[in-house]
């Protein structure tokens, strides 16, 4: 469950830094979802700038499937198997964002241009915070609803 709440709340954090001329813009990956980027409201960005949305909706629906597991106990092994997958595919997003998260692919149209030439003028992209807290959150959220499903295992037996 801890693991879906760092997932949740790192929407909310810096996803990605640009900098240039040592001034640093932070990137939350609300600011992704609504079109921001600084002052401008109307930034494109790619499918890749939605992976933080959707890893905070899939750590949302992995906290809801902890409480559900431990409130339902009839019903605990299949609700860890679903938690463990939802974990799995959250952690995949999240190493994806990272991967493609600190490159031209954020943007798209005229907005992968401009960070194109921003990294022509000495700028850098590197992950933010929230990049960061949304895989550990991944990955404790992978340990849970895996330490849940073996338990279950055991109890069956």
């Amino acid at each position: 469950m801890i693991g879906g709440i760092l997932a949740f709340v790192a929407l909310f954090l810096s996803f990605t830094n640009f900098e240039l001329s040592g001034d640093v813009v932070g990137v939350t990956g609300l600011n992704m979802v609504q079109g921001q980027f600084d002052t401008f409201d109307d930034a494109t960005y790619s499918f890749v700038g939605y992976l933080p949305l959707i890893t905070a909706i899939l750590g949302i629906i992995v906290i809801v499937t902890s409480i559900v597991s431990v409130v339902k106990k009839e019903n605990e092994k299949t609700v860890s198997m679903v938690s463990l997958v939802i974990a799995v595919i959250a952690l995949i997003l999240m190493i994806v964002f990272a991967i493609q998260g600190t490159g031209d692919s954020l943007f798209s149209g005229d907005w992968k241009d401009l960070i194109i030439g921003l990294g022509t003028l000495g700028g850098t992209i590197s992950l933010g915070i929230g990049t960061w807290i949304a895989i550990i959150g991944s990955v404790l959220a992978v340990i849970g609803a895996g330490l849940q499903l073996k338990d279950c295992m055991a109890a069956k037996q």
